[in-house]
C-alpha cells in the first residue's frame, strides 16, 4: 500500500528543507564571502524564493542572519583567545573592521575592546582566591 502526499504536503517538506539547508550552509560559510545570490545557486533555488523563506522563518534577512553567526562566533574568540580584534574580524567572516565594529556596537551596544576588557574583568571577579598554603593559614591567625 502506498503513501500519497498531498501538494500541500509535499511544499512543507520541501520548505524545511530548504531552511534546514540554509542553517546549514550558513553555519559551514559564515567565515567565507558569501551572499544570498551565491547561496541561492548553490542550493538551487531561486533567490527570491529563499528570501521570502528566509525572512518568513527567522523574521529577519540574510545579510542579518549572518551577521549575527558571525558576531556569535567572534564574541566566543574575544572571550577564549588572545587574539588580536582585527584578526578575529577577519576570521569571523567580516570585510572589514569598520562592518564589524558597526555590527558589534548595534548588538552589544559596546565595542569589540569595550567588550573584551569587561568579559576579562569579570572572569577575574569569578576565579576563585589561590589555595593558601598551610604556614600563611597560620600565619594569618
Amino acid at each position: 500500500m502506498s503513501t500519497k502526499i498531498s501538494g500541500s504536503k509535499q511544499r512543507q517538506y520541501k520548505c524545511h528543507d530548504i531552511i534546514y539547508q540554509t542553517v546549514m550552509y550558513v553555519a559551514k560559510n559564515f567565515k567565507e564571502d558569501i551572499n544570498l545570490d551565491t547561496m541561492a545557486k548553490e542550493l538551487c533555488v531561486s533567490k527570491y524564493v529563499l528570501s521570502r523563506i528566509f525572512s518568513s522563518t527567522f523574521h529577519t534577512n540574510f545579510n542579518q542572519y549572518l551577521n549575527e553567526q558571525r558576531l556569535n562566533y567572534a564574541v566566543s574568540m574575544l572571550e577564549y583567545t588572545d587574539w588580536s580584534i582585527t584578526d578575529i574580524c577577519l576570521e569571523a567572516g567580516f570585510q572589514s573592521q569598520r562592518t564589524f565594529n558597526r555590527a558589534f556596537q548595534e548588538k552589544f551596544k559596546k565595542n569589540p575592546r569595550e567588550y573584551k576588557n569587561e568579559f576579562l574583568q569579570k572572569k577575574m571577579l569569578c576565579q576563585p582566591n589561590e589555595k593558601k598554603t598551610n604556614s600563611e593559614e597560620v600565619a594569618s591567625f
